[in-house]
């Protein structure tokens, strides 16, 4: 059973990716740091229906005062994603449970190749942006969406940062 994080979060920022992607930026309230995570880790948040739902961490491994999550609204989904764009507003506090990593980066690599369609592409972006601007291997990504506007963190992996 995965372990809920005692220590009180708070939805600290949401930002709205594409028409139907919103990220959503955890902070511990006391603006501590949260516990570590891997490339590629998930955690299970509580939505503010009640329902628990997995996400991506989408930010750094480097980034240990926040956590980044992108959901995607799935009006025909169970309900958990749209609790969490309607209900869930900045500063509100949320239950989420330690990183877990089921799908991790391969160390020492000769070479990385990512495939992503749509909101897939999140496990991936931690994966990507922990390679770091000098990669200890060098990677390509193959990203397949519908459209430009309804992909999220197009022009972030267009420009490369």
């Amino acid at each position: 059973m995965e372990k809920y994080i005692e220590d009180e979060l708070i939805i600290s920022k949401i930002y709205q990716e594409t028409p139907l992607v919103k990220t959503f930026e955890i902070r511990r309230k006391d603006g501590l740091t949260l516990p570590e995570f891997s490339a590629g880790s998930h955690i299970r948040i509580k939505m503010p229906n009640g329902m628990v739902r997995k996400y991506s961490l989408t930010n750094s491994i480097e980034d240990a005062d926040k956590y980044l999550i992108s959901v995607k609204r799935e009006e025909k989904g169970r309900g958990g994603s749209i609790s969490l764009w309607d209900d869930a507003k900045q500063g509100d506090s949320v239950e989420v449970t330690n990183p877990i990593n089921s799908f991790e980066l391969v160390e020492k690599a000769k070479s990385y190749i990512f495939i992503a369609g749509g909101i897939g592409i999140t496990p991936l972006l931690s994966m990507i942006r922990s390679l770091g601007e000098v990669p200890y291997a060098p990677w390509k990504l193959y990203y397949l969406t519908a459209n430009k506007e309804s992909t999220p963190f197009y022009d972030e992996l267009i420009s490369g940062q």
